[in-house]
């Protein structure tokens, strides 16, 4: 797909436009000692690109829109209705093209970050606070001159130097046909509220990724770094304090140094943010957190056009050459077809998990099902091409099962040979070192092709203790099924026990909604393992597996009560789901729509993740269609 174009209506001649370097495998290879230490200096230099300021001292102070004589909770940022009139603001003095000199009404804030981005790209960025330098305190009256005045008459000029593409001025209301090709961010910051660091590893348990913005203050000097720039740039919190350390001090060695051995005493904060922004192409305006909107309890309707378009994405990415399909890729920086070059594994999961939807799909979306058919077609018979011939263990196996996913009217001479050659490199055994997952799959496999596989069910649920056995799904719970419906069908399977312990021990790692804050609602339904541990993609996994558990008599329990938790699990997987909200941050945003992201904080969409949990949706979907 082509990126979203930024072309107004009007006479313009093409200019350049710099790209960001987008992330790449590379970047995540263990480094040696020295090599580390320049990559975090690199790193960190690049993190203080994102923590711009104008004031150096803001301080800590009553929430601005508390009534009188009440003091609102520390760490309140402004309201909605306050962060609604700052954009509207910013909105018009875009269209006049320019910033007053003085801004009357607007709303108080201690702290303004705007973005402005064109065709999916950041053009400008700026940030102000309404401290002055060598102040203890608030101004008196913020509004005379408001932070959100400030870090716009920074970044509207930036922005209009940034075009990529030359204005005629002799053009009428040339400033207002820029403006509709200009996407405005806008967060207003609440009080700082001080933090306590002796390791930079503390900041994960006192800043909330995507949430909290940081700051540091160190004598006359003083940055920040909001939370949106930390979520499109990928920077957890100790990152962003090491680089906000090294800008303040002007000397980056000073963040290989834990805070206790720094020999100087800054001072770390927090801070809230009430965030605004207009979505691509609409301007529609959305209030976000996290970067997006909190994803709503799932309904039949919502699972059914949630497979479809996981689906779509995942055909989306197919390349139009027979080369091999892209893998990872970062939506903030790179098009849909950006990214690493994919694996043989990969390659084969996008095959079969279009294969599977397809035949539950039809029922769905027949359209859509014979997209995603073809889709998988194209995939298998790309794929020795593009991957000369690879013997990947696990993408054997997956081949393997996904002709059993396919009609045999499919079937020609070439992908019968490339079945052939894939069921002969299976692995065999026990596969006492493998991953449970690739052995359980290779089971799944063999069973496929007419070989035993019991002992290798057996020794595999045998190595894999409780709390590991998630990881193992979905592959070696469907192993399980086959085996039993080879030897004893109708009978409950021989691990049931294991399989419902499993289950339960999700069910006791799952955030509900009661336990999180207001702010924190969109990790309602992810799983948390270990202590200090946030909720990823990987739930999806295991989550397949307890949606073929609910069409199993013996494995099903109390059904309404478990698929009633299986969808609040699910409920996570939505809310990775990119959609029109979190598009605003995006190079690409209709490529992008659709991918599931890695956690709410990492913005990078694997194959593993979108496949895995269309895997997930479409065992839900044969559990409430009756397939």
């Amino acid at each position: 797909m082509q990126q979203r174009p930024c072309q107004p209506a009007v006479r313009l001649v093409p200019g350049p436009l710099h790209r960001r370097r987008p992330l790449r495998a590379s970047d995540h290879h263990a480094p040696t000692p020295a090599a580390h230490a320049r990559s975090l200096l690199a790193r960190i230099a690049a993190c203080c690109v994102l923590a711009t300021s104008v004031a150096p001292i803001p301080t800590l102070a009553r929430q601005p829109d508390a009534p009188p004589h009440a003091i609102a909770p520390l760490d309140t940022p402004p309201s909605a209705s306050a962060a609604g009139a700052a954009m509207d603001a910013l909105i018009a003095w875009t269209r006049d093209g320019k910033v007053p000199e003085h801004a009357q009404g607007l709303p108080k804030a201690q702290g303004a970050s705007i973005t402005i981005r064109c065709a999916g790209r950041v053009i400008a960025r700026a940030s102000a606070w309404s401290d002055t330098p060598g102040t203890s305190a608030l101004r008196a009256d913020p509004a005379a001159d408001p932070a959100v005045r400030r870090a716009a008459a920074i970044a509207l000029p930036a922005a209009l130097r940034n075009l990529p593409f030359t204005l005629d001025p002799s053009l009428p209301d040339a400033s207002a046909e820029v403006a509709r090709q200009l996407d405005l961010s806008l967060e207003l910051a609440g009080p700082l509220v001080p933090i306590t660091l002796a390791a930079w590893a503390d900041a994960l348990s006192q800043v909330r990724p995507g949430i909290d913005g940081v700051a540091i203050r160190l004598g006359d000097r003083f940055e920040s770094m909001f939370p949106a720039a930390m979520l499109a740039g990928a920077v957890e919190p100790p990152a962003a304090c090491r680089a906000l350390l090294s800008k303040a001090t002007d000397d980056p060695t000073l963040a290989l140094k834990e805070p206790r051995d720094l020999g100087i005493a800054p001072t770390f904060y927090r801070f809230r943010v009430t965030h605004l922004a207009q979505l691509p192409g609409s301007h529609e305006l959305v209030y976000l957190t996290r970067g997006g909107v909190v994803a709503p309890p799932l309904s039949a309707a919502e699972l059914s056009r949630w497979a479809v378009g996981l689906a779509d994405h995942l055909v989306r990415r197919i390349p139009d050459d027979g080369s091999a399909y892209p893998g990872t890729f970062n939506p903030v920086a790179e098009p849909v077809g950006g990214g690493d070059r994919g694996t043989p594994g990969q390659h084969a999961l996008v095959a079969f998990t279009l294969a599977r939807f397809a035949r539950t799909g039809a029922s769905v979306d027949p359209a859509a099902a014979r997209r995603a058919h073809d889709g998988a077609l194209r995939m298998l018979r790309s794929f020795d091409r593009a991957h000369a011939r690879a013997d990947d263990p696990f993408a054997m196996a997956l081949i393997v099962r996904t002709f059993e996913e396919l009609p045999t009217a499919d079937r020609t001479p070439d992908l019968d040979a490339l079945r052939a050659r894939a069921a002969g490199r299976v692995p065999r055994g026990t596969l006492g070192a493998a991953p449970t997952g690739l052995a359980g799959l290779a089971a799944w496999a063999l069973d496929a092709a007419g070989e035993e596989a019991d002992p290798m069910v057996r020794a595999t649920y045998a190595r894999a203790p409780l709390p590991e056995l998630g990881a193992a799904m979905p592959w070696l719970g469907w192993a399980e099924l086959a085996v039993r419906d080879r030897h004893a069908p109708g009978r409950p399977p021989a691990s049931a026990e294991a399989l419902r312990q499993m289950r339960g021990m999700l069910w006791a790692h799952t955030l509900a909604p009661e336990s999180l804050s207001a702010e924190e609602q969109d990790l309602a339904g992810g799983m948390v393992f270990g202590r200090g541990g946030l909720p990823t993609w990987h739930a999806a996994r295991p989550l397949a597996m307890v949606g073929t558990m609910l069409r199993e008599p013996d494995l099903a329990g109390e059904r309404a009560l478990e698929l009633a938790r299986l969808l609040a699990g699910l409920r996570y997987l939505r809310q990775l789901t990119i959609g029109p909200a979190e598009g605003h941050m995006y190079a690409d945003p209709g490529g992008a729509r659709w991918g599931v992201r890695g956690s709410v904080w990492d913005q990078r969409v694997s194959p593993e993740a979108t496949a895995t949990t269309l895997l997930a949706v479409v065992e839900v979907l044969r559990v409430v269609g009756g397939r």
